[in-house]
């Protein structure tokens, strides 16, 4: 009985050889289009790591900046009132110039405290609708 399965290396030595070539062919290629992707990878990567380093570079500058301008705000710039406030309310700087409370006439004192009163109006009445300045103490 004779061996089917054997190979006869005499008579199939060509296509053997036609098969192996065709098989290198394929793994260089293979080789050469993962090297391809690599190097795509490599410099998708560099772009990368130099797009960061251009924001971080950007976010500091602008940070420095935003500094700077804070402190020149703050402290650099002339103060135009006293104190060093920026909103403050500047004072008078004339001595002749007095400020004097606002005058309540009689129909507003009546009209504040419900009616015509024949008590002078004092504190207690002026203050009629405000709760009292002072604390008390509950249960005591």
């Amino acid at each position: 009985m004779p061996d089917s399965k054997r190979i006869d290396l005499s008579t199939n030595l060509d296509e053997i050889g036609e098969d192996l070539l065709k098989h290198v062919r394929a793994a260089t290629e293979e080789v050469k289009h993962r090297q391809a992707a690599d190097q795509a990878k490599e410099a998708r990567s560099i772009q990368r790591e130099k797009s960061k380093k251009t924001s971080f570079s950007l976010i500091a500058v602008g940070a420095v900046v935003v500094l700077l301008l804070s402190y020149w705000v703050v402290f650099a710039r002339p103060s135009t009132s006293q104190g060093g406030a920026i909103n403050a309310i500047p004072q008078a700087k004339s001595a002749n110039v007095t400020i004097k409370p606002p005058v309540v006439t009689s129909t507003a004192r009546t009209a504040a405290s419900g009616g015509t009163s024949s008590v002078p109006v004092g504190r207690s009445q002026r203050t009629a609708g405000r709760p009292s300045d002072s604390y008390e103490q509950p249960g005591m």
